[in-house]
């Protein structure tokens, strides 16, 4: 674990080692410059071979970089503040939450981060965009008068449909592998974990127990959902199993970890810490820095 910390402060430096971030590849000569840098909101490419995350220092806003998984090219994508990054399944598009006229909005752009376009609009916030496994449609959190719910829409932003009621306070959607159900979490005195059918909108809850403010990610084999739970020596990332419905730790509290995401084939959990983003191996148990 040790080693998994010094990488992680490594990554830390290098990221800000320059007095102007740009899309280009960060040099390793630059200056270091003692910065302090929070990371949210890691996601992997469809192929596994990159990452988008979301990086606020002190001197910048929350913004969209995009980096090679041996922590290279390490690119910036948005200006002016922007979170949520979502990869379409063909890894050519990246959606993301930014504010527009006041309100958070769902905008998407090239993996490169050119050819920005608004996706959704209204009196409605929109944010936590998830793309359909197949890539034609956006599930979503959709908030209005306080009232929080998921609806699923086309990808380019047409034909909204609410998939759960307004009063049950949902969000972070996280599509099944096979498209037809959809986890998302429920904020409340209790928190709880429930999933809805795309097109029955038959819904059922999955977990309520000990639950923080998470965000959800459904396995490649459709059997578990991976979400974070707890706090103090509770805390940690934890599986859900969906045909036992009972759960198992697979990462502590030590690592501070938070909002994990499969890797493409299932075999690794991506997730954020107070330092920056790490990797889970699921086979090995082991921990280490993504970026180092």
């Amino acid at each position: 674990m040790r080693c998994a910390k010094v990488a992680l402060t490594v990554m830390k430096w290098r990221l800000m080692c320059c007095a102007k971030w740009k899309p280009a590849a960060l040099a390793f000569g630059c200056a270091l410059a003692a910065v302090a840098a929070q990371y949210e909101n890691p996601a992997w490419s469809p192929d596994g071979k990159s990452i988008v995350f979301v990086m606020k220092t002190e001197t910048s806003d929350w913004n969209i970089y995009r980096a090679s998984v041996d922590g290279s090219d390490v690119r910036q994508l948005t200006r002016g503040g922007a979170w949520d990054p979502a990869w379409s399944p063909d890894g050519k598009s990246i959606a993301f939450v930014s504010m527009v006229e006041g309100k958070r909005q769902i905008s998407a752009m090239s993996a490169e981060g050119l050819n920005v376009r608004l996706l959704t609009s209204g009196p409605a916030e929109h944010f936590h965009p998830a793309f359909s496994p197949d890539g034609n449609r956006m599930a979503l959190t959709s908030v209005e008068n306080g009232a929080s719910r998921i609806v699923v829409m086309d990808s380019g932003g047409s034909k909204p449909k609410p998939v759960t009621p307004l009063d049950q306070r949902s969000r972070w959607p996280a599509w099944s592998p096979d498209g037809k159900r959809i986890a998302y979490f429920v904020q409340g005195p209790v928190s709880e974990i429930w999933q809805v059918d795309v097109d029955t909108l038959e819904r059922a809850k999955l977990f309520d127990s000990g639950l923080s403010a998470t965000t959800l990610d459904w396995s490649v084999d459709r059997k578990q959902i991976a979400f974070t739970r707890g706090v103090g020596k509770e805390a940690g990332i934890y599986v859900l199993n969906l045909e036992t419905h009972q759960i198992r730790r697979v990462l502590g509290a030590d690592q501070a970890p938070g909002q994990p995401r499969y890797s493409p084939d299932g075999t690794q959990i991506l997730f954020s810490t107070v330092t920056g983003l790490a990797v889970l191996d699921l086979r090995s148990s082991s921990v280490h820095a993504l970026l180092h």
